[in-house]
Protein backbone atom coordinates (compact mmCIF):
# COMPACT_ATOMS: atom_id res chain seq x y z
CA UNK A 1 0.00 0.00 0.00
CA UNK A 2 1.34 3.13 -0.64
CA UNK A 3 2.08 5.80 2.06
CA UNK A 4 -0.15 8.03 1.01
CA UNK A 5 -3.51 5.37 0.92
CA UNK A 6 -2.52 4.74 3.68
CA UNK A 7 -2.37 8.20 5.72
CA UNK A 8 -5.58 8.32 4.55
CA UNK A 9 -6.99 5.39 5.25
CA UNK A 10 -5.90 5.73 8.88
CA UNK A 11 -6.64 9.48 8.82
CA UNK A 12 -3.02 11.02 10.07
CA UNK A 13 -2.02 13.88 8.82
CA UNK A 14 1.57 14.21 7.24
CA UNK A 15 2.73 16.19 10.62
CA UNK A 16 1.76 12.98 13.29
CA UNK A 17 3.35 10.83 10.76
CA UNK A 18 6.20 12.41 10.68
CA UNK A 19 6.21 13.06 14.53
CA UNK A 20 5.52 8.91 14.74
CA UNK A 21 8.77 7.92 12.73
CA UNK A 22 10.88 10.91 13.32
CA UNK A 23 10.98 13.71 10.30
CA UNK A 24 9.22 16.59 9.39
CA UNK A 25 6.21 17.05 8.34
CA UNK A 26 7.68 18.31 4.66
CA UNK A 27 9.95 15.56 4.44
CA UNK A 28 6.58 12.94 4.72
CA UNK A 29 4.91 14.87 2.13
CA UNK A 30 8.06 15.04 -0.39
CA UNK A 31 7.75 11.40 0.52
CA UNK A 32 4.12 10.55 -0.51
CA UNK A 33 4.61 13.25 -3.76
CA UNK A 34 7.26 10.55 -4.74
CA UNK A 35 10.20 13.60 -4.32
CA UNK A 36 12.35 11.67 -1.63
CA UNK A 37 12.98 7.87 -1.44
CA UNK A 38 13.14 7.36 2.27
CA UNK A 39 16.75 5.48 3.66
CA UNK A 40 16.93 1.93 4.85
CA UNK A 41 17.11 3.03 8.45
CA UNK A 42 13.54 5.58 8.26
CA UNK A 43 12.03 2.76 6.00
CA UNK A 44 12.34 0.18 8.89
CA UNK A 45 10.48 2.94 11.17
CA UNK A 46 8.04 3.30 7.79
CA UNK A 47 7.72 -0.73 7.91
CA UNK A 48 7.04 -0.78 11.78
CA UNK A 49 4.52 2.43 12.14
CA UNK A 50 2.24 0.91 9.43
CA UNK A 51 3.00 -2.32 10.70
CA UNK A 52 3.55 -4.17 7.53
CA UNK A 53 0.99 -2.14 5.51
CA UNK A 54 3.89 0.00 4.02
CA UNK A 55 6.82 -1.28 2.45
CA UNK A 56 10.04 -0.75 0.66
CA UNK A 57 8.35 -2.29 -3.14
CA UNK A 58 5.68 0.67 -2.39
CA UNK A 59 8.08 3.81 -2.70
CA UNK A 60 9.67 2.21 -5.76
CA UNK A 61 6.82 1.89 -8.64
CA UNK A 62 7.74 2.57 -12.49
CA UNK A 63 4.66 4.76 -12.82
CA UNK A 64 5.86 7.20 -10.05
CA UNK A 65 6.59 10.35 -12.49
CA UNK A 66 10.35 11.35 -12.01
CA UNK A 67 10.63 14.69 -10.42
CA UNK A 68 14.00 15.15 -11.52
CA UNK A 69 14.41 15.77 -14.95
CA UNK A 70 17.04 16.75 -17.32
CA UNK A 71 16.79 20.44 -19.02
CA UNK A 72 16.63 18.46 -22.38
CA UNK A 73 13.30 16.69 -21.21
CA UNK A 74 11.60 19.70 -20.28
CA UNK A 75 13.18 21.82 -23.76
CA UNK A 76 11.84 18.94 -25.38
CA UNK A 77 8.23 19.20 -23.85
CA UNK A 78 7.97 22.83 -24.84
CA UNK A 79 8.29 22.37 -28.32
Amino acid sequence: MKLKEYLEKQSITHKNFGKMIGVSQPFVTCMVSGIRIPSLTLMQRIIESTNGEVNVGDFFNHDTPSKQRSEKDKKTENT
